[in-house]
């Protein structure tokens, strides 16, 4: 007669991790060719399982005040993944993905001695819980500073292309869609594609660029609705300023990049000091210290 064995606890969670960093690792290199110039579009594809898995927790933060939701939307636009992800649907990825670390925190402590009281327990949960919580906040966060980055340094090219449209004799609608024409970037001319969409749909073209800069939060940009405005009401071109701000934008970029090159040797005095000088003081140290205890041992003292 066939006899069904339990498998032991311990063994399950290694082939159940074992078995969804596989899946993992195969859904990630499946990924579309155009995906991979657009990362934001990528991030959003790789997790689609999760989004999936979270759309019916997604529907418990239906009761969600208006001006909450709509902060996170302005957060997951500003991180360049609204287009394919609403808050809801984000919001119930982070609860699936509490529930999963939930479960896989439970089978873990189902490996553990029987004597184990049931804080540790709850506090495994809780922890593991919290840090699945926060995990999504800080992808997006980190989401978010990369792609601020990036437009960072795309924006004085935009601003070039916009001023030689100008001097060209093009209106600023037209320099925009030639830079849009131009420009190869996703994430520039992701925005650069939802500025003209609602210019063609009636929009006044400073009101566009207007909500660009508070989407994306970069100082340049606000200068370019500024100098939109400046065209609609004066009249004047508006070249010599956008090649001004455009020299001011990569001279900041400049600017940052040095700062950021300068502070890295700073930074890496933390690992040394966390990593390198333990290890030293081991090595050396650690023979006198045997030796030490022999001698103690052998005068009688341990």
């Amino acid at each position: 007669m066939w006899r069904c064995e339990i498998m032991d606890p311990l063994g399950f969670l290694v082939a159940l991790t074992a078995a969804v960093l596989l899946a993992g690792a195969t859904w990630v290199a499946v990924a579309p060719v155009d995906l991979r110039e657009d990362r934001s579009a990528a991030a959003v594809w790789w997790m689609s399982p999760l989004l999936a898995l979270g759309q019916p927790f997604g529907r418990v933060f239906g009761r969600w005040s208006d001006e909450r939701l709509r902060r996170l939307s302005n957060a997951l636009d500003r991180a360049g993944v609204r287009d394919s992800l609403d808050a809801r649907t984000y919001l119930g990825a982070r609860s699936a993905l509490v529930a999963l670390a939930a479960l896989v925190s439970l089978a873990a402590t189902a490996a553990l001695p029987a004597h184990v009281n049931l804080v540790a327990v709850c506090l495994a949960v809780a922890v593991a819980g919290a840090g699945a919580w926060n995990g999504l906040a800080l992808c997006l966060w980190l989401a978010t500073r990369a792609r601020t980055v990036r437009l960072e340094r795309e924006l004085p090219v935009l601003l070039n292309v916009l001023a030689l449209s100008e001097r060209a004799g093009c209106d600023l609608a037209t320099a925009l869609e030639r830079a849009y024409l131009y420009l190869g970037s996703a994430d520039i001319r992701r925005e650069l594609g939802q500025v003209l969409r609602q210019i063609r749909l009636g929009k006044p073209v400073e009101e566009a660029l207007r909500e660009l800069a508070q989407q994306t939060g970069i100082r340049g940009t606000t200068g370019l609705a500024s100098a939109a405005l400046q065209a609609r009401k004066v009249g004047g071109k508006v070249g010599p300023w956008l090649q001004t701000l455009a020299d001011q934008c990569w001279s900041s970029w400049v600017h940052k990049r040095r700062e950021k090159a300068l502070r890295a040797p700073i930074w890496l005095v933390l690992p040394m000091v966390l990593l390198l000088l333990p290890a030293f003081g081991i090595i050396i140290l650690g023979p006198a210290a045997v030796t030490s205890a022999t001698e103690l041992k052998n005068c009688g003292i341990f």
